[in-house]
């Protein structure tokens, strides 16, 4: 009887749909196809998830693309504290603009978003245009930072590691 009830209600309320995309616990997939007692959640790595269809009546979860497929995502880099916010958003920004997923007047921001006596940790913030793009935009957008301060500031990694070059190598990194 609960089993009907919750069908009827995903049919009535439409929390989620086929082709929605939605966090299932510590899954994030796309709703395949909807049944009476269950519903199939195609992941992110092409596994199918069967889930009970009274979960997303019971329990609460993320659609991600209800409303809007667009996503907001963020990535942090714990820095010495001789980094600069300024320098970095400005890099930041003009990566952000080069990357095809990003969105056009989305949200971009560099910001520090702890200091401490070890380091600072500076957040970046990008929006993209739906989750499994932005996903990869946001691995792309870390890896760039990183090779930009690895090559431009190296002295602004985190400076509590020892670095102890070989002989005969020309680069520590």
């Amino acid at each position: 009887m609960s089993r009907g009830l919750a069908s009827f209600q995903i049919a009535i309320a439409k929390p989620v749909r086929i082709g929605d995309t939605v966090k299932y616990q510590d899954y994030w997939g796309y709703v395949e196809s909807i049944y009476y007692s269950f519903l199939v959640l195609r992941v992110w790595d092409g596994r199918r998830l069967v889930v009970p269809v009274q979960y997303f009546i019971t329990y609460p979860f993320e659609n991600w693309s209800m409303v809007d497929a667009r996503i907001t995502r963020t990535f942090t880099l714990r820095l010495d504290h001789c980094a600069r916010p300024g320098e970095l958003r400005d890099v930041f920004e003009k990566i952000v603009a080069e990357d095809d997923d990003a969105v056009d007047g989305g949200m971009t921001l560099t910001l520090v978003t702890e200091h401490n006596e070890d380091y600072q940790e500076i957040s970046f913030v990008a929006t993209g245009s739906n989750p499994a793009d932005t996903w990869l935009m946001e691995m792309r957008l870390r890896e760039a930072m990183g090779d930009w301060i690895r090559d431009h500031h190296p002295e602004w990694w985190q400076s509590d590691r020892l670095l102890m070059a070989r002989s005969g190598a020309g680069d520590t990194c």
